[in-house]
């Protein structure tokens, strides 16, 4: 299997979403493995190139093909960590190497909010896809207006983002469809315990931190009222949490187990807005990232770019790193890593637009 072809530009119909714990990925109307599409050694790209903290979220190498709708990668370094939930994907021929290069094919999955109109908090759980969110501060008195932007602290290491509709009162703001984003969190049962039998209604959850793969996600962020999902068990919340170790917590379940829970299980815990949580505003043009990204630039993309932030020392597969400097400028940065002709692009055009 060579290191790289020239397309980046293969079929990528339907939508993905992403299992971190797994490292499985579900399409949606994807036909993985069919001729002209996804195939094992191929890089996936969630999101699109040059897509912004909220577009894209890295790329990852295809280790298999479980069907049409269905393969797993090989790591998830070389993601940012975001949700990845019904997003448009993009399938390439660029460099293996690169996913898992701290300085490539990265998205740092942060955002700043410049001159922050409101820092606050909720005070009560929001479902997912809730439109109406209350928030502890004085939104209206802080001017926050239709179209500003929201960041949602949802747990330490995962933000999302949603748009303000509309303001009622002080402190209440209605956000456009859809909503408030799921958040999930991702953890394992522990290797040395025994199985959680069917009927039983507690679970024991650690944070991995051992493989390719450990969970990004600490215990403390789990709350009561978050709903766990593991295996076929679905449907249900937390009702209390329990430290049982550090680095583990006991989980007392609304219902009991429907499906026995083995060890080194992946269980998911999913929430809207958790009690608590730190929510901003800001206006739209306030978010900024760096994103590193490797694309195919054929010659008439070089061609483009010239006498552009954007320009290149020669078409092949190149990195590109797009940032906004301290003092708000937007910059750019390129490196070829494999000189040559005849890429065919269409994923990714560029320069970018």
């Amino acid at each position: 299997m060579t290191l790289w072809g020239n397309n980046d530009n293969k079929l990528s119909s339907g939508t993905v979403s992403l299992n971190y714990g797994n490292k499985t990925v579900t399409g949606t109307g994807t036909t993985f493995g069919v001729a002209g599409n996804a195939v094992v050694g191929n890089v996936i790209r969630f999101g699109s190139a040059f897509g912004g903290t909220t577009g894209f979220f890295g790329d990852a190498v295809i280790a298999s093909i479980g069907g049409t709708q269905s393969l797993r990668v090989h790591s998830t370094a070389g993601l940012s960590g975001g949700q990845i939930t019904d997003i448009q994907y993009e399938i390439s021929e660029s460099p293996k190497y690169l996913p898992t290069d701290s300085g490539q094919n990265q998205s740092s999955g942060s955002a700043q909010l410049f001159e922050v109109k409101l820092t606050s908090n909720v005070p009560a759980r929001v479902a997912v896809a809730a439109t109406v969110v209350n928030v502890a501060g004085n939104a209206s008195g802080n001017n926050v207006r239709p179209n500003d932007r929201v960041l949602i602290q949802a747990a330490s290491r995962r933000q999302q983002f949603a748009t303000v509709h509309s303001v009622i009162g002080l402190s209440t703001v209605n956000l456009l469809a859809p909503g408030v984003p799921q958040t999930d969190l991702v953890y394992h049962t522990p290797n040395n315990f025994p199985t959680a039998a069917i009927g039983t209604n507690k679970i024991i959850v650690t944070e991995r931190a051992y493989g390719d793969d450990p969970d990004l996600d600490p215990v403390t962020d789990i709350a009561a009222g978050d709903a766990v999902s593991v295996g076929t068990n679905s449907g249900l919340t937390i009702s209390t949490v329990n430290e049982n170790f550090f680095g583990q917590r006991e989980l007392t379940l609304s219902g009991n187990l429907t499906q026995a829970v083995f060890a080194g299980a992946v269980v998911t815990i999913s929430r809207g807005i958790a009690p608590g949580s730190e929510i901003k505003f800001g206006g739209t043009e306030t978010l900024e990232g760096k994103e590193s990204q490797v694309v195919g630039v054929a010659d008439t993309g070089m061609a483009n770019a010239a006498n552009t932030s954007y320009a290149l020392t020669a078409s092949g597969w190149v990195g590109v790193t797009t940032y906004t400097d301290n003092e708000g400028v937007a910059r750019v940065k390129s490196e070829t890593f494999v000189a040559m002709s005849g890429i065919s692009t269409g994923n990714t055009p560029y320069p970018p637009a």
